[in-house]
């Protein structure tokens, strides 16, 4: 399908599919276009994320990678520090060259990735579950949501990541309770949902 030209900067979206394949779709309001699809892991690719010109992807032969897409080039894959599938993986709203991924080996790990031959862990955590889906906090960067497959949902806090203007060290991830109900500050609100019991919620700061 071919979009039609449009004086506005296109939109782009990242998808990934069960074959292991990944595709970048142009966004108009009239359509979506193909701009590139690839054979890029030989398993089920769980999440991609798009960001600037690299994307960010976690699938179950255990890889993370990162891609340069003008044309699509490997950056830096990593099979050995996940002990099973990756689910998720969540490039830093704010820090680009930091990534959050998640694994069925119930630890949720934390990625500088400023050095593309081999990316620093900053911290690492367990879970007590695969961690399937994982969200950074859009106005804290220190804060970040992780949906586990038997852990309930659970808000961590890293002093890996920096605030805006510091740099990034060595820290610790650290729980702040389960059940989705932990939360940063009054104004925040965090919405849960399962396709096991057909439910979605909506959480708020006990009063």
């Amino acid at each position: 399908m071919d979009c039609p030209a449009s004086s506005s900067k296109p939109q782009t979206l990242a998808v990934s599919t069960s074959d292991g394949q990944l595709a970048l779709l142009q966004v108009t309001p009239a359509c979506l276009a193909p701009l590139v699809r690839w054979d890029a892991h030989n398993a089920e690719v769980w999440s991609v994320a798009h960001y600037g010109n690299c994307q960010a992807r976690a699938a179950d032969d255990a890889w993370s990678q990162s891609l340069d897409l003008e044309p699509p080039t490997c950056m830096h894959t990593n099979r050995k520090a996940h002990a099973a599938g990756v689910c998720s993986i969540a490039p830093h709203p704010a820090h680009q060259h930091i990534v959050a991924t998640g694994s069925y080996d119930d630890q949720l790990r934390i990625w500088d990735l400023r050095q593309t031959a081999w990316p620093v862990v900053l911290s690492q955590a367990s879970t007590t579950g695969g961690v399937w889906r994982l969200k950074w906090h859009p106005h804290d960067p220190t804060k970040l949501l992780a949906a586990c497959m038997y852990g309930g949902f659970q808000v961590f806090s890293t002093v890996a990541v920096p605030k805006t203007g510091e740099a990034a060290g060595e820290g610790e991830c650290q729980g702040h309770g389960s059940g989705g109900q932990a939360t940063a500050g009054s104004q925040d609100l965090v919405v849960t949902a399962s396709f096991y019991d057909q439910l979605l919620h909506l959480w708020s700061p006990e009063s």
